[in-house]
């Protein structure tokens, strides 16, 4: 299926997009870590208020990494559309007011979990209830992620700031200048053949995303274990494609990606160059 010509929507149709694309990760991987890792602190030995505030921490560090996401998907879709608008000071204003928005809807449902288990384990004193439910705690939680969200953001109103339209030049000053900029398409063989300029395969990094695939999926089926696979690689420590980090400034890991399409694509690339390596070696060593 053709990719969607971001480059014609408008900025409502890219805004739509970026959401989109943030709440399926949330769905599929920040809620099903959030949900893990506070149903384990039931399993503890803890009390009341040690849980909650292991809790605490738990739900600020999922929050700054839910904004982080958030803002990536938003200039990803920015990059790829190269819509200026997107990264306007206006737009990039109304997206921290969104996106705050969230947040403190976010530690309302914190206050509110509080409150529910307060009254599920029955023998917390008021005074302790009163503690944990502060507001200011709260409005300090709110001031960190929003330090967070700036920083994040910042960056993205400082491209928009230097994202002038080029200058206009005459057909003649066009040409020279594109021709002056282009690089060269092909480089020369001592041989007089040519060969096309591009970044040359990992061989290695290749072969290891082959064993590991044929170690996790050994019917050769892996489409479908795409996500067991990405797991593998990230436990292998195999570095995800440069182009995600590039899209999106929180993708560190294979189990980031954004798009199903493109991590098959990913992993389809480096199973067909270590085919190609196998096959390469033996003509070699003839």
């Amino acid at each position: 299926m053709a990719e969607p010509d971001l480059s014609k929507a408008d900025f409502a149709a890219l805004l739509d997009l970026s959401e989109k694309k943030f709440n399926r990760w949330l769905r599929k991987k920040l809620l099903p870590e959030r949900d893990r890792r506070l149903g384990e602190l039931k399993n503890q030995r803890l009390t009341f208020g040690g849980r909650a505030s292991h809790a605490a921490g738990i739900n600020e560090e999922l929050l700054s990494r839910k904004v982080r996401k958030r803002i990536g998907f938003y200039a990803g879709v920015a990059h790829d559309s190269g819509n200026p608008e997107m990264l306007s000071a206006q737009r990039l204003a109304e997206f921290r007011d969104r996106i705050m928005t969230s947040v403190g809807l976010a530690c309302a449902r914190m206050k509110n979990d509080i409150e529910m288990e307060a009254r599920a384990v029955g023998n917390v004193s008021e005074a302790q209830l009163q503690a944990l439910l502060n507001e200011q705690l709260y409005a300090q939680l709110r001031a960190r992620v929003f330090d967070v969200v700036n920083a994040e953001l910042g960056v993205l109103e400082a491209e928009g700031e230097l994202a002038e339209p080029p200058e206009p030049v005459g057909d003649t000053g066009r040409k020279a200048e594109s021709a002056a900029l282009a690089p060269p398409s092909t480089l020369p063989k001592p041989n007089g053949q040519s060969r096309k300029r591009g970044p040359k395969p990992d061989h290695e990094g290749a072969a290891r995303v082959a064993e590991i695939v044929a170690r996790v999926v050994p019917d050769g089926d892996w489409r479908p274990k795409l996500d067991d696979i990405c797991d593998a690689l990230d436990q292998e420590h195999i570095p995800c494609p440069q182009t995600w980090r590039k899209r999106d400034r929180t993708c560190r890991n294979w189990a980031d990606y954004d798009e199903r399409a493109n991590a098959i694509k990913a992993i389809e690339y480096r199973l067909r160059a270590a085919n190609q390596r196998k096959k390469t070696i033996p003509e070699t060593l003839s």
